[in-house]
């Protein structure tokens, strides 16, 4: 992704997100993230214009987030029409989706946190993709999607500039919150292109519980 000379935008992308899911049918998607910008190099998140996220199940969708809205286009004989307007996530909402549970081995917060969740009778809907994971957070309107790093992967795996930082910016577009544990990603200045964070992201209250046990 180098510096964009000619043009007045630029846009970050991950053209298949849950690549690793194609070979067994599972939904996979794409995210956008769009900057009015030459270089993504010293942006933040907050920066972008809009961001966008497509998901690739039974029916193809988009969602877009920009000017603080979020709405839901859903495909129909060649065009995207509106079918959800103003997308909305709650404060609370007993939805986990958790990534790289092997974290638990080296983290005991991370496990508490799962347990929390076991207990307390959290619905578990994880599909092992950020897009269908965090596209259903979105629609209906509650949950937490968990990444955070571990031995190995301090960072985590997950990417900034077009994973991490488009998602946020669409989540509390519509009322929701995205950290890393300790800051606001959209806040998270962008270094490099495969730049990595951790990331918890979903309903308010959720997050604030998860970055407490992980604290």
């Amino acid at each position: 992704m180098p510096a964009n000379s000619a043009g007045v935008f630029g846009v970050a992308y991950d053209p298949l997100d849950g690549s690793s899911l194609v070979d067994v049918n599972f939904a996979v998607g794409s995210i956008f993230g769009i900057y009015k910008a030459k270089t993504f190099i010293g942006k933040k998140g907050s920066e972008q214009l809009c961001a966008m996220i497509a998901v690739y199940g039974p029916r193809t969708t988009i969602v877009c987030g920009a000017n603080g809205a979020v709405h839901e286009y859903t495909l129909s004989d060649a065009k995207f029409i509106l079918s959800k307007e103003n997308l909305k996530i709650e404060k609370e909402g007993k939805i986990f989706a958790p990534g790289n549970l092997r974290a638990c081995l080296y983290h005991p917060g991370y496990k508490n946190l799962l347990n929390y969740w076991l207990d307390k009778q959290y619905t578990l809907r994880y599909s092992g993709g950020m897009v269908p994971d965090i596209n259903h957070i979105l629609l209906k309107g509650k949950g937490l999607f968990t990444y955070p790093g571990y031995k190995d992967m301090p960072e985590g795996k997950l990417r900034l500039l077009y994973e991490c930082a488009p998602m946020s910016f669409l989540v509390e577009a519509a009322g929701g919150r995205s950290t890393d544990g300790k800051m606001r990603l959209l806040d998270k200045e962008i270094k490099e292109f495969s730049q990595r964070t951790p990331i918890l992201i979903g309903s308010e209250e959720e997050v604030k519980k998860a970055e407490e046990m992980l604290a």
